[in-house]
This record gives C-alpha cells, structure tokens and sequence, in this order.
C-alpha cells in the first residue's frame, strides 16, 4: 500500500516513475480479474458456430424423406396392365402377319386389303386381334385349265400362314371342290373328242353307226362342273380367309 502510496505522490508531483515490481503485479493481477471475466476468445466463438452448424445439420437429417414416385402400372413388369400390353401387342403382330401371309399369296385374286378387328389396351392404343381378306374363289367360265390354275393359287394363299385357321381350311377345301370339278370337266371333253375322233374313224371304214352316249361318270363331272359356273354367277360374295380368334 506504500509503494502505491508512494507512487501516486509522485506522479502527482508531474515525475515519471516506472511502476515497481509489486505495482506491476498489482496491475497483472487486476488484469487477469478482467480475464476472467471477458466473453469467450474468438477461437470459443468459432467452435460455438460450428456446434450450431453442427445442430442445424442434425434437424436437417430429420426431415422426412420425400416419398419415390409411383410406376406407371403399364411401364411396371409386375403388373396384371403390363403383362397384358404385352399379350395385345403379341397378338397384334401375328394377325398381321397372317394376313400379309394371304395378301401376298393371293395376289390377284385377293379382293381388296386385310381388314382388322381391333381391342384397346390398358395403354389407350388399338391392337389387332382379328383380321380378314376377302378372296375369289369363282370358276373361270368356259375355262377349266384357268379355273384349276386359279384354284391351286387360291389353295396356295390359304395354307400361307403359319397357323391357317378354320375358315382358311374350309376356303382352301372349296378351291379343292372346284379345282376337282374342272379337272373332271377336262376329261369329259377329252374323251368326247375321243369319242369323236373314233367315230370319224370308223365311218370311214363302215357304215354309219350311232355314237355310243357318254358314260354317267362323264356325264356327272361336265354336269358339276356347270354347277360350279353357275353357282359362281350367282353368288358374288367372295370367300373370306380369316385369322382365328
């Protein structure tokens, strides 16, 4: 208390003095009073901040996920809607098939193009699954050997696709009626000629005779196949091959 005392006199009296060892301690120890009482360091503060951050980032975790989108059923492969697109479009590529199969084997005698029977799909789109075209299977009149050609084309363009279906059997079985029908007709006139012939032969060399009549098998195949002419002029409508359902 002294020295301060002391101290102060002094530099009341306008002297300097340098603080003595006891004053300078005096002095530290009001100093480190302060310390003690200052707010953190700047290096306390920072690590205040980064356990803030810290905490910040731990609500952020909490937050709930945002839930997944939910798949389309038609572009999920586990779906019932999935499975059948994928039916349709199946079924749309063989009708198709079959009845390019009869287009291009039928060739002319085709009628006209395929037409579809279509059924939609869980996606909106139209798929094929039935389809037919239109054939002519009339008898070339007056032309057995034309209409037995036609008939074979015809037979051809019915067993065309992989799978014929029923209608195409029974298509293919009538071309096969009428085919037989000119053939008959073919050996009818080949052995009226023949007839013919032999009767010319033996005029010459005897007197006349009365030609021997046809047999009933010839008569019975020139007769079906007229049957088969008319029939065709009476009805129009051609055969139809026809995609199974």
């Amino acid at each position: 208390m002294q020295i301060n005392s002391q101290a102060s006199q002094l530099h009341s009296q306008g002297a300097a003095v340098l603080p003595s060892q006891h004053a300078v301690s005096s002095i530290s120890t009001a100093g480190e009073s302060r310390t003690q009482k200052q707010p953190e360091s700047p290096e306390n503060e920072i690590q205040g901040v980064d356990r803030s951050a810290t905490g910040a980032k731990v609500k952020t975790d909490q937050v709930p996920a945002k839930p997944q989108d939910i798949k389309n059923p038609i572009d999920d492969p586990s779906s019932a809607e999935y499975a059948q697109i994928k039916e349709l479009a199946a079924r749309d590529r063989e009708v198709r098939a079959h009845e390019q199969a009869h287009l291009g084997a039928a060739g002319q005698y085709a009628t006209g193009g395929a037409s579809f029977s279509f059924q939609s799909g869980p996606d909106g789109q139209h798929y094929a699954v039935g389809g037919e075209v239109g054939i002519d299977v009339s008898a070339i009149a007056d032309d057995p050997e034309a209409t037995i050609a036609k008939m074979q084309v015809i037979q051809r363009a019915a067993s065309a696709p992989a799978e014929p279906s029923g209608q195409d059997m029974r298509v293919a079985a009538n071309a096969a009626q009428v085919a037989a029908a000119a053939r008959a007709e073919l050996a009818s006139a080949a052995f009226e000629e023949s007839q013919v012939a032999t009767e010319e032969a033996a005029s010459q060399q005897a007197p006349e005779e009365t030609p021997a009549p046809l047999s009933s098998n010839a008569k019975t195949a020139t007769q079906s196949y007229h049957d088969q002419q008319q029939s065709a002029d009476q009805q129009q409508t051609p055969e139809l091959f026809r995609s199974a359902a």
